[in-house]
């Protein structure tokens, strides 16, 4: 794994950058929310749906965090239960603080994310690489992807930070790298 303080390039944008599969019953009315620290505001992610099967996060800038909340009600209820809240994020850099998790039960109704990862253009394939930050473990590695197509990955388990990097197949240079993480604080 190269030395963190080289900073390669960000990762590129896909129209939806992060897909969670919801898994509620068809009297849930479900809406989630995205809190920007940098600017201090929530955007609606998710209008109220009865029972939706995805939540998709747009196109997010890079290297900033942001907080998601999913809350669920009944139908005919006003009262809303916060069914997930986490830190999301995709940045350069390892965040060095911690961040206090709660583990994730096997009744929640979320799906572990798949981040859309657009990969920069290439006359030949290239070779996507996955390691975990605790003891900077190796995960996986993906051959033979096609530069300017978006992979899908999906993201091995919550409450960790992942690092991900894009090689050139033939040469093995690293053209892009990119942390990757989902921590659930709620």
């Amino acid at each position: 794994m190269p030395p963190q303080e080289s900073v390669v390039a960000p990762f590129g944008v896909a129209a939806s950058e992060i897909l969670f599969s919801l898994s509620y019953d068809s009297n849930s009315v479900v809406e989630a929310t995205l809190f920007d620290p940098w600017t201090n505001g929530f955007t609606q992610v998710l209008a109220p749906t009865v029972a939706p099967c995805k939540l998709e996060i747009p196109s997010l800038p890079a290297g900033q965090r942001y907080w998601l909340s999913v809350m669920s009600r009944d139908v005919g209820e006003q009262t809303a239960t916060l069914d997930y809240g986490g830190w999301l994020g995709r940045v350069a850099e390892l965040p060095l603080e911690e961040i206090a998790t709660v583990e994730v039960d096997a009744g929640l109704p979320i799906g572990l994310p798949v981040e859309m990862i657009s990969l920069p253009e290439s006359t030949g394939p290239l070779n996507l690489l996955l390691y975990e930050r605790t003891g900077d473990q190796f995960i996986q590695s993906v051959t033979g992807l096609e530069g300017g197509s978006t992979y899908e990955l999906t993201v091995p388990a919550w409450n960790r930070w992942y690092l991900l990097e894009i090689e050139d197949e033939a040469s093995g240079a690293l053209l892009e790298s990119l942390w990757i993480g989902h921590m659930r604080t709620h």
